[in-house]
């Protein structure tokens, strides 16, 4: 996809009169990249290889970006003069400051910001981001791990500018912002930073839009919030947020809960670790049932059992999903798309097979249920939006 709409080779001439800057001259760079990408003589390549001419004797501004160009046309033996001054000023110029070019980088942030296009406008969901940025994380490519850095960069810049912006827009921001958390994507001081931008949001009046977004981006991860249990302490003491979200303060304290016992007095009482036992193992069939690993199916088929069996620790277990279900079923609603319909599917088939027959909690069921297909109708909403870098 070429990014620049006016003509190419004019913006060839408008980089080398030095007339576009900062994050325009990586657009500009990463446009002519892109052409020279495409098909050997098609319009776009010959345009692309028209604004190269223009620009060349820049190159030796732009060791890594020079580098990449070569890469392209090496295994093709064309245009060999080019190629040839290329690599000439390549090796006039200092690879000691190869990997400090702005324009380089320019490029990376330009790349990053397209992807933030995609994901915003719905051309990329949130799992093949993620997926993606999980790849780059690890890769031995030096553009990708650029780029990752990129969009990290990125997404602390703009995460107050947030507040502007729509809910549906607030809402696949969130679930971006938690799943990195989620799948361990940012680690020491980004981690931190994430931490420290949701418990800030969070601390924000509660009908602000920091404040959604900040118990948006928790419910993405919160399973894993209990490793940081002075995190935790400082979540459920903010007032506004334990009457504005009960059931999500419980599970939080529930978790605190389990790690005390779990570092308290080896002298609990048997009843109490089959209890946690229990609980530990309900949670496990929710987390599989979201994660793909068991359907929605077989979680109704394996209640079903559970419920009409003999065996007291399924019993037990069948009641605990059952309560777990009503402690924390508005927690439902704030799930990424693809849960969401996870959620619909397995709340209908409860209802459907008649597991519930409590009327309270079958009621429970049903307010879960309408708010869970309430979210997926907005999300179905169409529209577009653009991640403006703002330097």
């Amino acid at each position: 996809m070429i990014l620049f709409t006016v003509d190419i080779y004019f913006a060839g001439s408008l980089i080398k009169n030095h007339l576009i800057t900062d994050h325009t001259l990586g657009i500009a760079l990463l446009a002519v990249l892109d052409a020279l990408h495409e098909c050997l003589f098609s319009n776009m390549f010959v345009f692309g290889i028209g604004a190269l001419a223009q620009f060349v004797d820049r190159l030796t501004e732009w060791p890594y970006y020079g580098s990449l160009i070569v890469k392209i046309w090496l295994p093709h033996e064309m245009h060999s003069d080019l190629v040839v001054l290329i690599e000439q000023a390549l090796a006039r110029t200092s690879q000691a400051h190869a990997g400090h070019c702005p324009a380089v980088d320019e490029v990376h942030k330009a790349e990053a910001s397209l992807y933030f296009n995609q994901l915003f406008s719905g051309q990329l969901t949130n799992d093949e981001m993620i997926g993606m940025l999980a790849l780059f994380k690890e890769s031995t490519d030096n553009r990708e791990r650029a780029i990752f850095s990129c969009m990290i960069v990125l997404l602390f810049r703009e995460f107050k500018l947030f507040a502007h912006f729509s809910k549906r827009l607030l809402k696949i921001y969130a679930v971006f912002l938690g799943s990195l958390i989620k799948n361990q994507l940012l680690t020491n001081h980004t981690l931190d930073i994430a931490l420290q931008n949701v418990l800030d949001s969070l601390r924000e009046p509660a009908d602000s839009k920091m404040f959604y977004l900040g118990i948006r981006v928790l419910v993405q991860f919160v399973d894993r919030v209990i490793e940081w249990p002075q995190y935790c302490n400082r979540i459920v003491q903010i007032s506004h947020v334990r009457s504005s979200h009960p059931e999500l303060v419980a599970f939080v304290e529930r978790g605190l809960s389990r790690v005390s016992q779990a570092h308290g007095s080896q002298s609990s009482a048997d009843d109490g670790y089959y209890a946690n036992d229990i609980e530990a193992e309900a949670t496990l069939h929710f987390q599989q049932m979201f994660s793909g690993q068991l359907t929605s199916d077989a979680v109704i088929q394996m209640l079903a059992q559970f419920k009409g069996s003999t065996d007291n620790r399924q019993q037990a277990l069948f009641q605990c999903m059952i309560v777990k279900l009503c402690r924390e079923y508005k927690i439902y609603a704030m799930y990424p798309e693809k849960q969401l319909k996870i959620a619909a599917a397995f709340l209908e088939s409860l209802t459907k097979n008649k597991l519930i027959t409590h009327p309270t909690v079958w009621k429970i069921c049903n307010q879960a249920l309408r708010a869970v297909l309430d979210e997926l109708h907005e999300m179905s909403v169409p529209g577009t939006v653009k991640f403006d870098r703002r330097t």
